[in-house]
């Protein structure tokens, strides 16, 4: 389901919805959705937790480490510097 202007949602409220489909011999069926509107949940804005090291760059400029980022989740991230 897609909504054309979020901002006309109000949390707590319900919209009901009469869906009808047709099958290739012309029956057809009815069905209800209720669909509830919720405040969406926002994760927590935690910095990066970045571990000490070091890493060594060739004068030719050939990449000869690279630095990632540990996120406290504990999923690790290329970083691009």
């Amino acid at each position: 389901m897609t909504v054309n202007d979020p901002a006309e949602l109000v949390a707590g409220e319900t919209i009901t919805l009469t869906i009808e489909a047709t099958d290739e011999a012309g029956q057809v069926g009815t069905g209800t959705v209720t669909v509830a509107v919720t405040e969406p949940v926002e994760p927590p804005n935690e910095a990066p937790v970045v571990d000490a090291g070091s890493f060594t760059v060739a004068t030719d400029g050939t990449e000869v480490g690279a630095v990632t980022q540990l996120i406290q989740k504990g999923l690790l991230l290329p970083c691009n510097h």
